[in-house]
């Protein structure tokens, strides 16, 4: 029995260092580097966080103008490897940004 506990720790404490990796690539680049690819420039970034919930606005320039995209999880490690995922698969759902400066 203690050998699974100890394996589950291990298991737990991979999964935690993975997660750590994914999260520190998306805030030292990862975001910006996906859109740039897409065309676009990395203009803004929001967090808006409260219990339980996370929204991230992104905001960037693209050839057809500025654009707003939203992303939201339960968490900010979550969200913010969520939207460098979302934005390399070019999966985030961008929309005109009616308060951006022209």
């Amino acid at each position: 029995m203690k050998d699974m506990s100890r394996q589950l720790e291990l298991y737990d404490e991979m999964r935690h260092e993975k997660r750590q990796k994914k999260v520190l690539e998306a805030v030292m680049g990862g975001l910006e580097a996906a859109l740039q690819h897409a065309g676009g420039a990395l203009t803004g970034l929001n967090i808006k966080m409260e219990e339980g919930d996370v929204l991230i606005v992104v905001k960037a320039v693209f050839p057809a103008g500025p654009m707003v995209g939203f992303v939201g999880a339960e968490d900010l490690p979550g969200a913010l490897i969520k939207v460098a995922r979302e934005a390399r698969r070019d999966e985030i759902k961008w929309r005109a940004d009616q308060w951006a400066r022209k």
